[in-house]
This record gives C-alpha cells, sequence and structure tokens, in this order.
C-alpha cells in the first residue's frame, strides 16, 4: 500500500512540474512614474514612454481590445511602428487587418468620446482607450 501511495504522489509531482513549465508568465506592470516599466516574462524588464489600449469595433460590432506599449509619445507613430495602422499625410486612418472596408470608415473615440481631429499629432496619454469603431458612410 506504501509502495502505491508513494508512486502516486511521485506521478502528482512530476505532471506538476510538467504543467508549471508550460506555464507562460503573464507580463507584470510595475507601477512608476513616467515612463512606464514592463517585467516581461522572462523576468527582465522593459521601458517604454507610453502606454495605451487600442480597441476595434469591427464590422460584426465585436470589440477587439489590446494593450499596447510603445516608444513613441504620438498616436499615429504608435499605431504605424506597430503595424496596426496606416495613417496618410490627411490623418485619414486605414486600419491593417481591416484594408478592405468600402462603403465605410473609422470613427474614432478617445476615452469614449467621438474625437474628430483624428490621430494626427495626438499625444498619448497613459492608460487612455483610443477606439476605432467601423461605420458605415450613411451613418456619418
Amino acid at each position: 500500500m506504501r509502495r502505491i501511495i508513494a508512486i502516486i504522489l511521485a506521478l502528482l509531482c512530476v505532471m506538476s512540474l510538467f504543467a508549471a513549465c508550460g506555464k507562460e508568465a503573464e507580463p507584470e506592470t510595475i507601477p512608476t512614474e513616467s515612463p512606464t516599466k514592463l517585467r516581461t516574462k522572462y523576468g527582465n524588464t522593459a521601458v517604454y514612454q507610453s502606454r495605451f489600449i487600442y480597441e476595434v469595433i469591427n464590422p460584426e460590432g465585436k470589440i477587439e481590445s489590446y494593450e499596447i506599449y510603445s516608444d513613441q509619445t504620438r498616436l499615429d507613430a504608435a499605431l504605424t511602428e506597430k503595424a496596426l495602422a496606416d495613417i496618410d499625410s490627411e490623418g485619414h486612418v486605414s486600419l491593417r487587418k481591416y484594408s478592405d472596408i468600402s462603403g465605410a470608415y473609422w470613427k474614432f473615440y478617445v476615452n469614449g468620446v467621438y474625437y474628430p481631429a483624428g490621430v494626427k499629432d495626438l499625444e498619448i496619454e497613459d492608460g487612455a482607450v483610443y477606439s476605432f469603431a467601423y461605420t458605415p458612410i450613411e451613418e456619418k
């Protein structure tokens, strides 16, 4: 009986080791003054100039939300750097994931409030939520 219990305990220890090895730790934000610091899954610390939430309300009405860390201080530069969007000289946005949206445009919001000025030269507010909502042209 002792032998069976010892085997079961040994198996449980081995299984817990495999479970712990396969699990990747999520990055942990370290509260500090700006610039933003992020502890990576490897234990080292990365320093970024800004942190914000990038949201897309896609054509199906579903919200896709991503936490973005960037060395850029302007939103247009950060979105371009992260290959999330292309922004022309007038500030018009083309989200790379949704490149073909004929008959619609991306309505831009900052912290849930419609922002008609667009993303061009907008300074990133640390922790802000920047949203792009798919909007058919007839709703303009």
